[in-house]
């Protein structure tokens, strides 16, 4: 399958489509498989403490759901509200605002069969907002990166939000001298074990889409980053017991070429 991410950070402005603009953008899409729609974050905080920029900030939210539904797009994924910069606000006071969004975000999906939920950002955040919901209501998009990055075991996160995972952002992380980088690709990761986060994802029966959100110097390197990632997922979904027991994950797409390359399994 072949799917896309429609990100509406740049390139689209709901708000000066016409409705003749919405039904070409559903027909240049309808050459994928699956679509999903991930809301704008540049310069929006739904947990804002300027009123004004909260508001927004929901309003542009909404309004991607709306898209969504003139897309026929079943899967819509937010960012998570963050401390607004040089003002201190306790943990309890964002959740509070992320709360209120989720319930909007919750009802609109309940009567238009859209999935919905957030990117993930503060795990112990999400842990108490996905408790308010049940798995039909509100979820999460597994953001591999964003997760590790916080020091959790990521496979106890995979099954403990299980029923919850609508969409997973599949992605390298590599831990150096001065912290994290996020968003690299495959063979650069030197975090995240790819072979036991598909593992645990296939334990669970998951089988909402994977999205390869990598980096790129420029749109070659992106695609060609992107099929490096699809390679990997496809190799480990179907073939995964084939492989070393003790590889390192930035060595497995290497691996898994000369295991191809010799014939030992299909492209």
């Amino acid at each position: 399958m072949v799917g896309l991410t429609i990100y509406l950070n740049v390139g689209i402005w709901y708000r000066e489509m016409t409705l003749r603009d919405v039904e070409k953008l559903k027909n240049l899409l309808s050459i994928f498989d699956t679509v999903t729609v991930h809301a704008p974050h540049l310069d929006l905080n739904i947990s804002s403490c300027n009123t004004g920029i909260r508001e927004e900030s929901i309003k542009q939210y909404i309004e991607c759901l709306e898209l969504a539904r003139k897309l026929d797009v079943e899967i819509v994924t937010f960012h998570m509200g963050h401390q607004t910069r040089g003002y201190i606000r306790s943990e309890d006071e964002i959740l509070k605002h992320e709360i209120e969004f989720a319930k909007i975000a919750a009802d609109y999906a309940k009567n238009h069969g859209i999935k919905v939920g957030y990117e993930t950002g503060s795990v112990s955040r999400l842990n108490k907002i996905l408790k308010l919901f049940s798995p039909n209501e509100f979820g999460v998009n597994l953001d591999l990166g964003h997760t590790i990055m916080q020091s959790v075991d990521l496979c106890k996160v995979i099954n403990l939000w299980k029923d919850y995972i609508i969409e997973v952002h599949f992605n390298g992380v590599v831990h150096y001298w001065g912290g994290f980088m996020e968003h690299v690709p495959v063979w650069y990761n030197n975090c995240i074990d790819y072979r036991k986060v598909i593992s645990h994802l296939k334990n669970i029966g998951f089988q909402g889409p994977i999205i390869c959100e990598i980096e790129g110097n420029d749109l070659d390197q992106c695609i060609e980053v992107v099929l490096e990632a699809k390679e990997l997922i496809e190799f480990l979904w179907y073939h995964a017991e084939l492989l070393p027991e003790d590889v390192k994950p930035w060595k497995l797409i290497k691996i898994i070429r000369e295991y191809k390359r010799k014939g030992n399994v299909s492209s």
